[in-house]
Parts: C-alpha cells; structure tokens; sequence
C-alpha cells in the first residue's frame, strides 16, 4: 500500500489521497470495528476504550474491544479472516518484543503465509513504543507489514506514538483522523 507511517515527526496525514481514508471508517456506521489490543501496562487497553467510546458517539452501532489473547481464547485466531474493519492498539515491550497478551497473535501471525488470507479486511494500527529503545514501535511496524502482508487493506496511516517525547502528540491526531465527530 502507499500510504505512509504516521511518527513522532509528523501529526497528521496531509497527502489529499491520504485525506480522503480519513472519511472512509466514518461511511461504514454499520460496519462492526474490532479494536484489537496489546498492552504490558494498560496504555493501548485504555487507548482502544476511548476509540470505541468515539466510534459509538460517532454513530458506529456494532464496536468490540478486546486483547488480542482474548479475541483468540473465545473466537479463534482463523476468525480473524472473517472480520471486516479492524483497528490494532499495540505497545513494544523489552527490546521490540510484544506484549504477553499479544504474545500468540504475533506467532500465528508471522507463520501465516496465505497472502489472500485477510483480503476484504480493512485495518489501522496505532503502535506504542519508545525511542530510547532500538525496536521502536516494532509490534506496531510488525502488525501493520503483516497484515498488508497477507492482504489486508489500511485504510487509515499507521500512527508511531513516542513516550519519549508524549504520546499524545501522534495518539490526538492520529484518533480524531481515524473517527472524525
């Protein structure tokens, strides 16, 4: 795909083709979200809940938040294929590893070779990571070239939140794009 990471030295997308994506998630109010999470200490968790709380103000009836682990524990990781608009919080812990409840995605994930397996699946990663550490953002990268990868469409740029310099600065803009009110 073209479209371009969104990271610490940029706030928003500004490209018109890119402007157009931004309108796209608000098109599809009957559409049911998947925001899917990996978190080590609660930042992405929190960071889903608010993006649904907005997909439902914003007028989206079928919104469902859940880890990663826990969407695999009561669906099954193959039901994946099966979802049609999916948004991925994820965090980088350690030095570019995942998050435990991310741990299983992110092996099934990379063994996947199927390269049709997500086609009709549109998605979004948010990445949260630090650039103290050398992997920055690193699940978030991973998610994002997997799922186009296997055949996925982003519709929306990835967006490459720094904790070093505030997270806010790239998570605000990146949510208010993803959802527009």
């Amino acid at each position: 795909s073209d479209d371009k990471s969104q990271s610490s030295s940029s706030t928003a997308p500004n490209s018109s083709k890119e402007d157009k994506k931004k309108n796209v998630i608000k098109s599809w109010s009957d559409v049911p979200i998947l925001f899917l999470y990996g978190t080590q200490t609660g930042n992405a968790k929190e960071i889903s809940g608010l993006l649904v709380q907005e997909a439902t103000e914003a007028g989206h009836t079928s919104t469902s938040c859940v880890s990663m682990r826990d969407y695999i524990n009561s669906k099954s990781f193959e039901s994946l294929s099966k979802e049609q608009v999916v948004v991925i919080v994820v965090s980088t812990t350690g030095q570019g590893d995942p998050p435990n409840n991310s741990e299983d995605m992110w092996r099934l994930i990379r063994r996947k070779r199927d390269v049709d397996w997500l086609r009709g699946l549109n998605y979004s990663v948010l990445g949260l990571g630090d650039t103290n550490y050398a992997d920055f953002c690193a699940m978030g990268k991973f998610f994002d070239s997997h799922f186009s990868r296997l055949g996925a469409h982003r519709f929306y740029p990835t967006g490459l939140a720094d904790d070093a310099t505030g997270i806010d600065e790239i998570v605000e803009p990146w949510r208010a794009g993803l959802i527009p009110q």
